[in-house]
Formats: C-alpha cells, structure tokens, sequence
C-alpha cells in the first residue's frame, strides 16, 4: 500500500515497478491524501485498470490514509499488510525476504529492511521517547546476526502479520504524521511480539523527494514525542520525559534563532505549545494562519 499526497508521478513509478514482479503478485493499493486537482486527476488516468484507488475527500495524514488502506486490504483472504512510501525503491527479492522472516519467525508481528540513504544505511528506530535522532546506524563491525529486534521499523517499508491488526487495532490518527509507526510499533510489542530488521534485505530510500520533511515536519516531529509520551509512560518517568522534550524543543528553536531560520523557530514554538496542550491530529492550518498575520 502506498499513500500519495501531490507527488503522483513517483507513486506512478513506484506502482509499475511492483507490477513487474514475477514471483509474487501483489494487490497494491494506492491512498490519495486530497492532492490536488491535477494531481489527483494523473492518479486516476494512470493507475485505472493497474491498482486500487482509494480518494480520500480530505488530508488525513499518514496514519489516516494507511489505515483507510489497511481496511480495504483486511477485506481480502491475505495474511501481510505492507506499508511502504513512494520515494523507497524496494524490490521484490527484498519483500520476498521480508515474508520469509514472518514465515519462519512467528513471534515477529512487523519486520522491515536495512534503509539505504546514500552512503548511510540504517537498521531500524529505537524509542523515540529517548532519542531525538531515533534511526539506528547499521554497525560496521563485528558478526551482525540476521535479525535485529528494534523499537520500531520504520513506515518507509515495514510488513505487518493480518492477524496483528486484530489484536492491536489501527494506527493512532492523533499523530496525523510522525511518530505513528513508532507508537503501533510500540503496541505490538506490549502484545508480545517483535519488531524487526532482517539485514538480508535493502532497500534504497530517496529522502531528497521528501519534500514534506520541511518546517512542517519539523513541527509534527517535535509535537508528536510529548503525545508518545503521553501514551506510552506514566508517573514520574511520564513529567521527567516532558521536561527533557521541553528543554530539547526550546533548544532547537534557540538554535533556529540564532540561524535566522524564523518559520522553523516558529514551528518548533508551536510544537511545543501544542505538544503540552495536547492538541493532536491535523493542525496545519495553524501554519496557514500564521502566514497570513
């Protein structure tokens, strides 16, 4: 499944490359995130006859849209869920790894490959309660075992057991984005289960056409650790945490001051109100507003 949001073309690309597999053959599902007119219009010319579309009438964000996916997908006899994005180039020897860890690994409920980004590749998230920088390094040294169990895996590529959803429900859409992956992640695990990377698979992630990861991603990715807090911590593990985000926000936002970097100043600033007020889901009228002052 893959969600689209003004960047048709890529998703375009991206579908056609899952289409050429020869050994598996996936049902894709495209969820369109209310792009814009010509955008939208590309989706449904192109893909017609090729994938699932699914028009949302409004933005719903990642965890919106993935799980207006993940509903459609359970209507089927099928027994993985994959959620991926379309500026990762994951090819199906990868995904026919990633099954192959599920099969032989029944205590793994969602497993994702290494991520490629240029020279740096990445094995996995680690809590992001505790880390501002979450992704993990892969180690250079050393014996590494096939498998490595992580906090999370991350939403560029990750494959979910059906049988998961039943037990965890869908993704929280009070994260809008950011940081919903890591808290579903964080669900499996109080179920029991394991989150994973298996290092047999690799998969090449275009961050540059990214172009979301931007002040606005800034303030979603800010905003959202004072509500994983919030759900995941409690007593005085939950005030020591919210005191640590608060002191790295005002941080960020002095850093982006002293840059001159004055929308991200403003975005961290709003992340941080936000994030203590405990206004979650879509807020980026906040963002309209501002502009327009």
């Amino acid at each position: 499944m893959l969600i689209n949001w003004n960047h048709a073309g890529d998703t375009i690309r991206c579908v056609d490359r899952l289409l050429q597999w020869k050994r598996l053959n996936p049902y894709v599902l495209v969820v369109d995130n209310a792009s814009g007119p010509v955008d939208r219009e590309l989706l449904i010319n192109t893909l017609t006859g090729k994938a699932e579309l699914l028009l949302n009438a409004s933005n719903r964000g990642f965890a919106g849209a993935s799980n207006r996916g993940i509903e459609r997908a359970l209507e089927f006899d099928i027994d993985y869920v994959a959620l991926g994005n379309y500026d990762a180039t994951f090819t199906e020897e990868a995904m026919i790894c990633l099954l192959e860890t599920l099969v032989r690994n029944p205590r793994i409920g969602a497993v994702g490959p290494l991520l490629r980004e240029g020279e740096k590749i990445y094995a996995g998230g680690r809590d992001i309660a505790r880390f501002l920088e979450t992704r993990r390094p892969l180690a250079r040294s050393g014996s590494p075992q096939q498998l490595t169990v992580v906090d999370y895996v991350p939403g560029t590529l990750i494959l979910i057991r059906s049988s998961v959803f039943g037990q965890c429900g869908f993704l929280d859409e009070d994260y809008f984005f950011s940081g919903e992956v890591a808290d579903y992640c964080a669900r499996i695990r109080a179920e029991g289960l394991k989150c994973a990377i298996t290092r047999d698979a690799t998969v090449d992630h275009a961050l540059e056409k990214s172009t979301h990861r931007n002040d606005l991603y800034a303030y979603y990715s800010f905003r959202n650790r004072f509500l994983y807090v919030r759900k995941n911590y409690a007593g005085l593990k939950s005030v020591g945490l919210r005191f640590y985000w608060s002191l790295l926000t005002a941080l960020a936002i002095a850093r982006a001051v002293l840059s001159a970097n004055r929308p991200q100043a403003r975005a961290l600033a709003l992340a941080w109100r936000e994030g203590l007020a405990g206004r979650w889901g879509n807020r980026n009228e906040l963002f309209i507003r501002e502009e327009k002052q």
